[in-house]
């Protein structure tokens, strides 16, 4: 989560986020099926946001996978 004073940058960030095609799995939770570190880091140091508030991982299981796959348009 992206304290408040950082509004801008937060804002910034779920643009960004949204205009990549990421999906909102949850209230700060954004998920998507490629790599997109290069860009998560660009805005965070763009915003100076502390990466311990935009975190950013990759995983190759998630639960509730099948949905995901349905919502991305990808193989099942």
């Amino acid at each position: 989560d992206i304290r408040e004073d950082r509004k801008k940058g937060r804002d910034a960030l779920r643009g960004m986020l949204k205009r990549l095609g990421f999906w909102q799995l949850q209230k700060s939770v954004f998920v998507h099926p490629y790599s997109c570190r290069a860009e998560i880091e660009f805005i965070r140091d763009m915003f100076d946001l502390p990466e311990r508030e935009a975190l950013y991982f990759s995983t190759d299981r998630i639960p509730n996978e099948a949905l995901l796959k349905k919502r991305f348009k990808l193989e099942l």
